[in-house]
């Protein structure tokens, strides 16, 4: 994603220039991609998603649900990774008999 290089200098050394949630939508837009950078500037301001045009913009990701247990976590996590790694969906994950 193309951004503005000076952004990234201020925010580095210069961080009580802006407040912590700027800094960190400028994280999301230049560290992932379009789609997720579009889903979190929609979750953080509720103004542009309650807009009429919200059906235009917002991004189709796909999302998937795993269910794991809590004994073993890491094995699991560490599985999760190598099966999910070239996916570009979105991880919910569910710990085995908890809850939802």
């Amino acid at each position: 994603m193309c951004s503005l290089s000076y952004c990234d200098v201020l925010c580095n050394f210069s961080p009580f220039l802006f407040p912590f949630e700027t800094r960190q939508l400028l994280f999301y837009a230049t560290s992932f991609d379009r789609d997720r950078a579009l889903q979190r500037l929609l979750e953080s301001t509720p103004e542009l998603s309650s807009s009429d045009s919200t059906e235009r913009v917002t991004p189709r990701l796909d999302k998937r649900k795993r269910v794991i247990s809590r004994e073993d976590i890491l094995k699991q996590a560490e599985h999760l990774m190598q099966e999910l790694a070239t996916s570009r969906a979105l991880l919910e994950v569910q710990y085995h008999d908890e809850v939802e």
